[in-house]
């Protein structure tokens, strides 16, 4: 592959400098005023997608993995046309910016203060290791149980919470069961 020449590099850094924090409106607005070509968004694209693919795979690897992982985005290859471009560097940015979501340590810190806050409420049974299965335990009792009338941190949820993490419980079906036998009274 040959290497790029000074006047690359320089449209390549002054590119990402215009595109790094864009919204999808200001990525079309620069489009339609001439600002920027299409392969300069094939080139960027494919620059945001490849952070935007590291930085799932490190907080993947790491003690506060998704619970909803995002998206891939597609290779630039795959999209077609100058919308679908800018629709993609706009998702990758917004995904970047936002540190509670996209970094180890700013997903440490929204862990950490929700559990503080738990604790301050009462609900000492959540700790590091098991916040990612209180918040999937969550998701699930506001979709699917929150019509028997239990607030989600009342002492019954918490109660069924500790009964399925002793128990092993970690996905809706086991926790559907244990909550029907709590209803029936059998727990």
């Amino acid at each position: 592959m040959p290497r790029r020449t000074e006047a690359q590099r320089a449209r390549r850094a002054s590119v990402r400098q215009m595109l790094k924090d864009a919204s999808f409106t200001q990525i079309g607005r620069m489009y339609n005023a001439g600002k920027i070509s299409l392969s300069d968004l094939r080139t960027f694209y494919s620059d945001v997608r490849s952070d935007y693919m590291r930085q799932i795979k490190r907080v993947e690897k790491s003690d506060v993995s998704f619970i909803n992982r995002p998206e891939e985005l597609p290779t630039a290859r795959e999209l077609k046309n100058p919308e679908d471009f800018i629709k993609g560097i706009a998702d990758a940015n917004r995904f970047i910016q936002s540190k509670s979501m996209s970094t180890v340590t700013g997903r440490r810190k929204v862990r950490d203060k929700a559990i503080a806050t738990l604790h301050k409420r009462g609900i000492d049974v959540v700790n590091k290791e098991n916040y990612n299965l209180w918040v999937r335990f969550q998701k699930w009792y506001d979709n699917a149980a929150k019509q028997y009338g239990y607030g989600s941190d009342s002492p019954e949820i918490v109660e069924l919470f500790e009964q399925a993490e002793e128990k092993g419980a970690d996905d809706s079906t086991a926790w559907a069961a244990l909550f029907d036998k709590y209803i029936a009274g059998d727990v």
